[in-house]
């Protein structure tokens, strides 16, 4: 019973972690503003050519920017599409490897208690 607000409990001889929400712990606002990105870039076509461009470069009349295809790459990668998605952008693939990973880590910080800094 007392289980849910304990580190750890056992069942069947293996020791699980429990979830511990605190209500002293900040709720993780990062985590759910990347996972709405990440949908939001999920729901968008990246076939489209069609798009809104927020670019501050392509707004100045440069025709380089660094940054331009990103998001369509982002969004071809969730759809699996891999080789489009570099081809797009050479970063999409890693954008959406470090966000998936930043993801857990905030929720697995607030569900579970581990600090970010702690080892043990």
């Amino acid at each position: 019973m007392w289980g849910f607000f304990m580190r750890t409990k056992m069942r069947f001889g293996v020791v699980l972690p429990t979830m511990h929400v605190s209500r002293d712990r900040p709720i993780p606002w990062e985590a759910f503003f990347w996972l709405a990105a990440l949908v939001a870039l999920f729901v968008y076509d990246g076939h489209t050519q069609s798009h809104v461009s927020l670019c501050p470069f392509r707004a100045m009349g440069f025709s380089f920017c660094p940054g331009c295809g990103l998001g369509r790459s982002i969004s071809l990668a969730l759809h699996g599409e891999l080789l489009l998605s570099f081809r797009m952008h050479p970063f999409g693939i890693l954008a959406v490897v470090v966000l998936t990973a930043r993801i857990i880590k905030l929720l697995k910080t607030y569900l579970y208690g581990q600090s970010p800094g702690r080892t043990s």
